[in-house]
């Protein structure tokens, strides 16, 4: 039995070691950069898409459509301006191109019962040298107003996003995007 153990035991150990060490393809795999250290943003190119839907759900005043869009386009292009110098920290320029195609923004009394807003954009990250888009994709992004349940928690809902500003709304929904781009970006 004890020579049993100790041919079985050296060999069971090496099995543990081998396998505690990971495979060469997964060490190799987590060191390479991503866009995100390979590429720092030198602009940042915002535009609504031709069939772009722009709807502002004030429901209690009218809005001018276009004024809408130039906000959301403003408030998107300021948000990725912001978010992406800080986590693209590499040295190749790189352009990120956005196309607005749906923004559904909850304003007014939308926004105070406590409904979501919705921004969808195709997104392209484009490498300047080469001028050829290195990452594409369509970015689907939801910003909740504060929730509540029952008669207590409805009221603080509506206490909670009563105070919330149409400006402040664009701005929060912008942000919540330009983070959900740094994530897909990387």
């Amino acid at each position: 039995m004890k020579q049993i153990l100790a041919t079985v035991a050296p060999i069971v150990m090496a099995l543990f070691v081998a396998g505690c060490m990971g495979s060469e393809q997964e060490v190799s795999k987590s060191s390479t950069p991503g866009p995100l250290q390979i590429y720092s943003i030198r602009a940042v190119d915002v535009a609504l898409a031709d069939n772009a839907r722009i709807n502002d759900m004030a429901r209690l005043e009218t809005s001018d459509d276009k004024k809408v869009a130039a906000d959301i386009k403003a408030n998107v292009e300021a948000a990725l301006k912001s978010e992406l110098n800080q986590r693209f920290t590499g040295k190749t320029p790189a352009t990120l191109k956005v196309r607005i195609q749906m923004a559904d923004v909850r304003t007014g009394a939308g926004h105070v019962l406590g409904t979501s807003s919705f921004l969808t954009s195709e997104v392209s990250l484009i490498d300047n040298s080469s001028g050829k888009s290195v990452r594409k994709g369509v970015i689907q992004t939801e910003y909740r107003g504060a929730r509540g349940g029952g008669n207590l928690g409805t009221l603080v809902m509506i206490a909670a996003n009563a105070g919330t500003t149409k400006a402040k709304r664009y701005k929060e929904l912008a942000e919540q995007f330009a983070n959900q781009v740094t994530s897909w970006a990387q």
